[in-house]
Order: structure tokens, then sequence, then C-alpha cells
């Protein structure tokens, strides 16, 4: 606020005072940042669905303009879509609609002035010298419409908005989801290990550690953190990284690793052990932890920054980032004639050894439905589980009691079940690609995707269509 004058004059520091206008400017060699102005901050509460922006906010502002406008006035407002239309853009076909009718009004009205002024200057027998000079100055009126928004157009902001730039999504759209996966995606729980893609950036500031809060992580980084303090042999740190792993799979947590669509993917145990390797060496040496983390942010930049569709941006770009990160930890296997390099400050022993030799076998398979790991925690109250019903199969509960062998749930339609033995109660896994499920229509298909929406893609026996459902429609058949 000590440059405002200095910087701009009237109208700008009170527009930029009230939120409508926030430039940034570059005043004495220091760009004034004044932050979002308040379009943006609406549109961008609007697409996230945020406080105010709601279904029911836009429900109630309908009904007050019906109550206090005549028609009119009301005229100028847009109409509350149809439920159908609201779950994809209700905010915005409102607003739309709004400025439309706005405009169009605004041309008859001009229309309609014209003619008027036009006609009663003919009536009153003006001389037509009055009647040119009451165009010039619509004329003059309009011209300086043109010009300002010509002005608006070459502007950043304006550039941003007619090349869909700045203010699109930043993430991958597909509308088409058929053939499209080929990932094993699958719905994260409390317990897993998350390894997200999207929220590296400067600006976030504690967004950034929002997954240290998860149990997996939280769990995967108190481990890391105890055994990182010791400096350890590469024999031993070979037994320390496999302990690592084994305490995170007892405890029923998986590595999710997030995709560029948002979508969580099952983490190979080849690939969580490099995980594991890489949060070790960063806990060992802070410089390394900063450099990572600035790689984090160009990389994030690169996929969803102001320059995300340039190919420098998606290819050469990613690919540069990528190799300056193998080159920091030095993951690069050189030939045996070479001389070995010498061992540089950032180098760990715990990214010297092979993968086969952390697992003691000479090739590792993916996760899959039918090979991965049973969770055998024991049963207790509260936990999520799924029951068997002779004839119908399984279905989702809570255990809300346990008697000896015998356990009662409580399912998620409002049934109750009690007396249940120990084979017909099981503790509920997430959902993955592979398993054959039926849906709420009857129809016996096979996952092939779990978007982290909760929504499923299922492809069925019989031919080669599929349907989307959500989680709640589905249930396991074996």
């Amino acid at each position: 606020m000590k440059v405002i004058d200095k910087v701009k004059g009237f109208p700008w520091k009170y527009l930029r005072s009230l939120g409508i206008y926030k430039p940034v400017y570059d005043h004495n060699g220091h760009e004034s940042v004044w932050g979002w102005d308040y379009l943006t901050v609406v549109c961008s509460r609007i697409i996230n669905e945020q406080f105010g922006f709601r279904r029911d906010d836009l429900e109630t502002l309908t009904t007050k303009i019906k109550r206090r406008y005549g028609n009119l006035p009301r005229y100028l407002f847009g109409h509350l879509p149809e439920d159908g239309q609201y779950e994809l853009n209700g905010w915005q076909e409102y607003i739309v609609e709004t400025l439309e009718r706005c405009i169009k009004v605004s041309w008859v009205a001009f229309g309609v002035m014209s003619l008027v002024y036009f006609m009663s200057s003919i009536m009153m027998n003006h001389e037509r010298r009055r009647i040119q000079r009451g165009f010039s100055i619509v004329s003059m009126l309009i011209l300086c419409d043109l010009g300002a928004l010509y002005y608006l157009r070459q502007t950043p902001w304006g550039q941003d908005i007619i090349s869909h730039r700045a203010f699109e999504s930043p993430y991958v759209i597909e509308d088409d989801l058929l053939g499209s996966h080929d990932e094993l995606t699958t719905l994260p729980n409390v317990k897993d290990v998350l390894i997200p893609t999207r929220l590296d950036s400067p600006f976030l500031a504690g967004m950034n550690i929002i997954f240290n809060h998860q149990i997996g992580n939280s769990l995967l980084n108190n481990l890391v953190s105890f055994y990182g303090q010791f400096n350890a042999s590469v024999l031993m740190e070979k037994v320390i990284v496999e302990s690592i792993r084994m305490d995170i799979e007892k405890s029923g947590s998986r590595f999710l690793l997030q995709n560029d669509r948002g979508d969580w993917e099952t983490v190979s145990d080849k690939d969580s052990i490099l995980i594991i390797r890489k949060a070790l060496c960063q806990e060992k040496n802070d410089i390394l932890k900063l450099m990572i983390q600035q790689i984090r942010f160009g990389k994030s930049d690169a996929k969803y920054g102001r320059f995300r569709t340039s190919v420098m941006s998606r290819k050469h770009a990613l690919d540069y980032l990528e190799s300056i990160e193998n080159s920091i930890y030095n993951m690069t296997d050189l030939p045996k004639s070479e001389p070995k390099p010498k061992v540089s400050a950032f180098k760990s022993s715990y990214l010297h050894p092979s993968m086969e030799d952390m697992r003691g076998k000479t090739s590792q398979t993916t996760t899959t439905w039918e090979n991965r790991p049973k969770y055998t925690s024991h049963l207790q109250l509260g936990d999520r589980v799924e029951a068997f019903f002779e004839g119908d199969g399984w279905f989702k509960g809570d255990l809300v009691g346990v008697y000896r062998n015998k356990y009662a749930v409580l399912f998620d339609d409002g049934d109750y079940q009690e007396g249940l033995i120990n084979t017909y109660v099981r503790p509920f896994l997430p959902y993955q690609v592979g398993e054959r499920v039926l849906t709420s229509d009857g129809e016996m298909g096979i996952i092939a995707c779990i978007e982290a929406i909760g929504h499923v893609e299922v492809h069925f026996n019989d031919d080669d269509s599929f349907g989307i459902y959500h989680l709640d429609e589905i249930r396991r058949l074996e």
C-alpha cells in the first residue's frame, strides 16, 4: 500500500482496492503483487463448488430474485438449470445465460433509443446537423468501448482467456473412458501410503505436505526418520529397507501413485522399495531433500503450469528434470570397463544395491487382484467388513458386535445381521482392477478402471459393452 499512488492513478488504484482489477506491476525493479481479483476468486469457487456457490445457494439466489424484482428486471437473470445440466455446470450455465440476456437487452435498448432519437429529430424538424452530431456522439462512445475491449484483449489476462491457457483445467480430461485405462487403479483408504503428483507448487504452501497426515504416510515417515539416524553398512541397509517394507505391508498399507488423471495406481514391490530407498537418502541429507523438492516443483509446473500445452513443457522439460533427479541420486549404472566415479556428497549406500539384490529374487511381478497380499488383521469393533449371504453374495458393512467366534454386522443398506461365523465375515479390501463384480443392474463384469472420485468402469462379460458405476453400486462375487 506504500506505493499504490505511485504505481497507478485514478481509477486503477480504486479498482485495485476493491479487488476488481489486480495486475502485477514492476515498481522500482520489484514486482508489486496485489493478489487475486474478485472475478478470479469467484470463478475458482464456482468450479470447486465451494461454500456460497453450491446447488442450494443457487436455488436460494433464484428464489430471492423472483420475490424481489418485477417481470422486466427478472428477465435479466438466468433460470435455474435442470438437474441433469446442473450435475455438470450449474452455476456456469446460470451465469452464461444471465450475461447473454443482459447483452441482448442492452442491444435492444440501444436500438430503441437510437430509433426514438432519430424519429423525434425528424418530427421536431431539427436541423440535419443536430442529427449528425447525435450520431457522432454515439459513434464515439461505441469506438471508445471497442478500444477498451481491444485493450483488454491484448493484456496477458485477456490473452489467457482467449487462448484457453490459464483458466482451463490443468488436468487430463477424457470423455471416452473405454479402452483408455491400462493402469491398476484403485481407491485409497486411510492406511495406504499415497505418493501424489499434483500438489507440488511453492504457492500451495502447506498443501505440499497434506498427505503426510495420512496414516500410511505418517507410518512411512516415522520409520524412515527412525532408521535414517543410523550409519549402517550396505548389508544392514538392505535389512532396513526390507524391514520398513514389511512393516508397512503388515499394517495393511499399500503404496499408491497418483497418475496424470488424478487416479491412484497400485505400485509394485519393486517400485515401492525404490520409494523407500529414496526417502532414506533424503532423510540423511537436508540439501538433497531441498533439491528434490525443487525438482518436484519444476515437474508440476511443466505438467500443470502456464505453458503446460507446449512441447517444451510436456516433453523436454520433464525429461530434463528427470535426468537431473537421476543424476542427483546417482542411479545410472555405468559400464564395468569405465572407472568407478567418486561418490558425491549426496550419494548414499541405500542406492548402491540393485533391485534384485534387495528382494533376493531375479524378477518381480506387478501386484494384481490375483496375487495381491491378503490382510489377515484381527477383526475389531468398527472395522469395515464384508459379510456373505447365502444365495446373494458379499455385502459391505460395519462390524458392530464380536461374540467369541461370531459377529454382528450393520450393512450399508440398513440391514442388521448377527450370529455370523468366521467364514462368513472378512475384512473389506479396496476394489482393484481385474475383480469380478455384480452391478446394481444385475450385470456381471470385470473392473477395468477405478477413478479417484469413486467411479468404476465395468466391462461386461457377454460383449464389449461397459458401464460407469459408483463404488456403492457394485459388490464382489467371490
